[in-house]
């Protein structure tokens, strides 16, 4: 079984930002991310909104708790969200730790591989 397949994509974070480029995840379940060595160290959050140029909002789980993933540079995470967890159709990768933003010192191409 190949893990990079159903579909994988690219996504990126400019340098002195903290939110990536949109991916749609309607069809999806499952989600791989590829963090590349540069990456300044930050966990992982996940901005959803309904419309792909729509108002982008934290996703929290169903007590109230920041869903984010620990994230090494260059290292792989998985994230298998449940019915608490879900984003909503797009997504946005948040840099950030503690729900504070945390600004990528350089470009950063994360690679994002979709699983249904």
């Amino acid at each position: 079984m190949n893990i990079l397949e159903d579909f994988t994509l690219e996504v990126t974070i400019l340098a002195g930002e903290n939110r990536s480029t949109v991916f749609d995840v309607r069809k999806y379940s499952r989600m791989m991310f590829l963090i590349p060595s540069g990456w300044t160290s930050a966990d992982l959050g996940f901005m959803h909104s309904e419309y792909q140029a729509g108002v982008f909002n934290p996703t929290f789980d169903y007590q109230g708790n920041l869903v984010e993933i620990s994230v090494p540079s260059g290292a792989v995470a998985w994230f298998v969200p449940n019915q608490w967890t879900q984003p909503t159709h797009f997504v946005r990768l948040w840099s950030q730790r503690d729900g504070n933003n945390v600004a990528q010192t350089s470009e950063q191409t994360i690679k994002v591989c979709l699983k249904t």
